[in-house]
């Protein structure tokens, strides 16, 4: 039998009151959703220039304004983005911290305490955060005479990083514990050398190889220094590392990949960047795309590497 009452509203159906009135709770998360989705993902992006013709001038994009629309904050929960940003923090801090406004400043050290919380929550990309607070403190160091804002504010920061560095050196990571799933030590060989074929980072290989002696062992197989090899740099670039009465057999792939990064340094890949529209000079996350107001032309754009993203702004 129907259910009859004074309540309009059906009985089983959560609602929720809204400016336009009463709707079902469900729906209205939905939309919520949707709304967010579009505000999150649609419009991350930022012009770097632009034309204001009822004014006769060009109007260039801040790097407070560009760090706020692109979401950096949120870029940092992502784990595709996550280096990427820290890169993007690393050359401000180093390069052009001293020079920004103390407004700017401040942005750069949310963002950072930011990045920090990220870590200390996920357990993940410890060592990556401890380096850039240890580049941060030097930074600190260095431009203490010579800076923009307050000098009371250079203090605050280093203030800021001193305890961000302490928070760290409490953080402790619990190994984990015997749970009946499936742990480094069950894997065979075979997953373990295809896990170490994918990284592309040396200091990955490191670690991997420090769980156990199994992993230790196949982490030292010329395979898997090869394979950095070849990723990292050109064959031409090998023979300029090895020295007169060697080979490349005889120096062996590890002491080869040793000596190519020293002299070249390695190269930086990141699972997302910025990229900048060649039409209408937007720069937008490259899986998230922007709304182009040149639609009629095909879609062409170029990446951004942090460095060049900063000097886009700060230039």
């Amino acid at each position: 039998m129907p259910f009859l009452g004074q309540d309009w509203r059906s009985p089983g159906e959560q609602w929720v009151r809204t400016a336009e009135g009463w709707e079902r709770l469900k729906l209205w998360r939905l939309k919520l959703s949707i709304y967010t989705y579009r505000y999150m993902y649609v419009n991350l992006y930022i012009r770097i220039h632009y034309k204001c013709f009822h004014l006769n001038l060009t109007v260039h994009t801040s790097i407070g304004e560009a760090m706020s629309r692109l979401d950096l904050v949120g870029a940092i929960k992502d784990i595709r983005r996550f280096n990427y940003v820290c890169k993007i923090l690393e050359y401000l801090i180093l390069h052009k911290l001293s020079n920004m406004s103390g407004a700017g400043q401040k942005i750069v050290f949310n963002l950072l305490k930011e990045v920090l919380y990220q870590a200390m929550q996920t357990h993940n990309n410890v060592n990556s955060v401890k380096q850039l607070l240890s580049k941060t403190e030097q930074a600190l160091k260095e431009g203490h005479y010579d800076h923009l804002g307050s000098e009371r504010l250079w203090q605050k920061h280093q203030e800021a990083v001193r305890k961000m560095q302490d928070d760290l050196g409490n953080l402790h990571i619990k190994e984990r514990e015997e749970d009946g799933r499936t742990m480094m030590s069950d894997l065979p060989d075979d997953v373990i050398r295809d896990i170490l074929h994918c990284l592309h980072d040396h200091r990955d290989v490191i670690r991997t190889g420090m769980t156990e002696a199994r992993a230790l062992e196949l982490s030292e197989e010329k395979r898997v220094w090869r394979n950095l090899c070849q990723f990292h740099f050109d064959n031409k670039t090998w023979n300029t590392v090895v020295r007169k009465g060697e080979s490349l057999e005889s120096l062996g792939w590890k002491k080869l990949y040793g000596r190519l990064v020293k002299r070249y340094g390695e190269k930086e890949v990141f699972a997302e960047k910025l990229c900048l529209c060649s039409h209408c000079n937007a720069l937008f996350w490259e899986n998230h795309g922007h709304p182009c107001i040149f639609s009629n032309l095909p879609p062409k754009s170029l990446s951004i590497n942090p460095m060049m993203c900063v000097e886009l702004f700060t230039a």
